[in-house]
């Protein structure tokens, strides 16, 4: 097999020792530099045009990605994507002169046995490192996606023992604990969404009582029941370049209307951002409202 295709293969990058062991030459790889098939990226890093920066750090540290990075490549939702890489590395790694401004590095006891550099770690192992990077909220909408995919289930977020480290070898317990039994607690795999999860989140605290997908006859499935009586529905960033999904939201809005409901909807910029808006203080009015 041709030398640069099987680093294709590799993802993009490799290092000349496991490029050897492959059964190649020096020569080989020496002649796919010189014919521009492959570039020589770092010392003992050879890489295919296209590579991305993510997977020539991997190799060059003999790293796996893992975190919100790994998240996103399983395709769970996250309300930001990563802005950089996170990397798994052996809590003996050696960061000083070999990390980036571009890589955010998590150390574990046991990281990369027997596997190869690139390589994604699974969805629970990536959710238990997101908790050194993500708040609270922003944790529980990647659970509860990952729950509505069906790749993990609750009990796979709670490692038997501590195997992940701080930067100084310490072990990293605040997730076995205060995170893990916050996130327990409000977990659900049916939410449909990142908004659905914040929504949901934020008026279960308060105390509200809250029905996730309830079905209403005539109508079909809506986000979330409040208190038995005020359909709260959220729409997406894109939800309205689709002129169809607009029109056929106003129609089920009337149809619940007739049933007897109450219909919120909110948006991403009311959730999300610099224009967020109090939705407990919203829900609570139209509920007070209702009553009065």
């Amino acid at each position: 097999m041709d030398v640069a295709k099987r680093v294709a293969d590799l993802g993009g990058a490799a290092r000349t020792g496991t490029l050897l062991s492959l059964g190649f030459q020096k020569r080989d790889i020496a002649g796919a530099v010189r014919e521009n098939r492959m570039t020589r990226v770092a010392r003992g890093v050879y890489g295919v045009p296209g590579v991305t920066p993510m997977m020539l750090d991997c190799v060059r540290l003999g790293a796996q990605v893992t975190c919100v990075s790994a998240l996103a490549r399983h395709g769970i939702s996250l309300i930001n994507l990563p802005d950089g890489a996170h990397l798994e590395v052996p809590s003996n790694f050696a960061a000083r002169g070999r990390g980036s401004a571009r890589t955010r590095l998590h150390y574990a006891s046991d990281c990369c046995r027997g596997a190869t550099p690139g390589t994604v770690v699974s969805v629970a192992r990536a959710l238990i490192a997101a908790s050194a990077c993500l708040t609270p909220r922003e944790h529980l909408v990647a659970l509860d996606s990952a729950l509505n995919k069906g790749l993990v289930n609750v009990n796979h977020i709670a490692p038997v023992s501590s195997r992940l480290v701080d930067s100084r070898g310490r072990a990293i317990a605040e997730f076995a604990r205060e995170r893990r039994e916050w996130l327990v607690a409000h977990a659900d795999g049916r939410a449909e969404s990142p908004l659905e999860t914040l929504v949901r989140v934020d008026l279960v605290e308060a105390g509200f009582a809250v029905q996730p997908q309830r079905f209403v006859d005539g109508v079909g499935r809506v986000d979330l029941l409040v208190e038995g009586q005020l359909v709260v529905e959220t729409d997406g960033r894109r939800h309205h370049d689709d002129p169809h999904a607009f029109q056929r939201d106003r129609e089920r809005d009337r149809m619940l209307l007739r049933c007897g409901f109450r219909v919120m909807r909110f948006t991403y910029a009311d959730l999300v951002g610099a224009r967020a808006i109090d939705i407990v203080a919203e829900v609570s009015a139209a509920l007070a409202t209702d009553r009065s």
